[in-house]
């Protein structure tokens, strides 16, 4: 019998006194840059990919990191994706990866 898994999804609580809402681009900008760089895993110089869970009223309940990848590069599976989401009972995510180039503006890999 395989052991079961086990998943983290860091809650707000964890990262902001109070729940930030989502509901625009910017506003989830001012999370990640609030959360998101001061993490033990987060490495500036390559590809991360994380999925913000939102409720309801898109107030954001957790992040999750879902893969790290290289310079310019970061694979994700939807698997990983939706489990954190479904495990924390989400109703919306947010999916967000950074450029270690500094430069925000879609690739062309980021628009396929």
């Amino acid at each position: 019998m395989k052991p079961p898994h086990e998943f983290k999804v860091m809650c707000v609580r964890e990262c902001l006194p109070e729940p930030s809402k989502a509901d625009t681009p910017d506003q989830a900008v001012a999370y990640w840059r609030a959360n998101i760089p001061q993490a033990d895993w987060f490495d500036p110089a390559k590809e991360v990919f994380v999925v913000l869970a939102l409720n309801a009223r898109k107030r954001i309940l957790g992040h999750n990191l879902v893969a790290i990848g290289s310079l310019d590069t970061v694979s994700v599976a939807p698997r990983e994706v939706f489990r954190p989401i479904l495990a924390i009972a989400g109703h919306s995510v947010i999916l967000a990866h950074s450029h270690p180039s500094g430069d925000p503006s879609p690739s062309d890999a980021d628009l396929l």
